[in-house]
Parts: structure tokens; C-alpha cells; sequence
């Protein structure tokens, strides 16, 4: 059994891979999803001395970014999202409360009005 921090890690672990695959041209998704009250919230977000995958895939990323300075320029740009209840929320939207409205394509998918890249 271990810890909530030393759980972040492993998880971060799991999904470091993801910031590489970013720096080569793919699109990536890190998503949490859980019942609630399952650490959804902790293992993205962490905390003050111990950052969650969030945290630590951007670091990570801009640290990449800063030693490939010379030879490559990037352009990054980043959405956090939360789908709760069904509705779609920005949260780095200001204010935080925006909602997206959703169009229906097919039963099974939706197209928002939100843009990754």
C-alpha cells in the first residue's frame, strides 16, 4: 500500500511518455476519470509540495522546450477541461463557469465548441 504523493508519482510515471510524444507533433489527452471523491482532483492537481501530473507534465515540457531552444521552435498552447454533470466547462476560462455548447454528430459523439490547438 502506498501513499497518496508516492500514488501521483506512479501515475505521473505512467503518463510522462505523453510530453515527449507532445514535443514530436502529437496531440495528447491526459483524462481523469473516477467516482466521486476517488482522488481525480489530487492525482491532476496535487498539492503545494507535491504537484500533481498537471503540474509536473508542464514542467517537464517547458524544461525540454528550454533545452531545445536552439534548434526548434514550438508553439504550445494548452485546455483543462471538466465534464461533470454533462456539461463542459473551461477552467481556464474566465469566469471559470463558462459552459460550451455542445452539437450533437452521431448518438455517441458530440462536437464542442472547444479548440485543443
Amino acid at each position: 500500500m502506498c501513499n497518496l504523493n508516492e500514488y501521483a508519482g506512479f501515475i505521473y510515471a505512467d503518463v510522462s511518455p505523453l510530453v515527449t510524444s507532445v514535443l514530436d507533433g502529437y496531440n495528447v489527452c491526459i483524462f481523469a476519470y473516477g467516482q466521486t471523491g476517488s482522488g481525480k482532483t489530487f492525482t491532476i492537481e496535487g498539492t503545494e509540495r507535491d504537484r500533481g501530473v498537471n503540474y509536473k507534465s508542464l514542467e517537464e515540457l517547458f524544461k525540454i522546450v528550454n533545452e531545445r531552444e536552439a534548434t526548434y521552435k514550438y508553439d504550445l498552447s494548452v485546455s483543462i477541461l471538466e465534464v461533470y454533470n454533462e456539461q463542459i466547462r473551461d477552467l481556464l476560462a474566465t469566469p471559470s463557469s463558462k459552459k460550451y455548447e455542445k452539437v450533437p454528430l452521431s448518438p455517441f459523439l458530440f462536437y464542442s465548441s472547444i479548440s485543443l490547438w
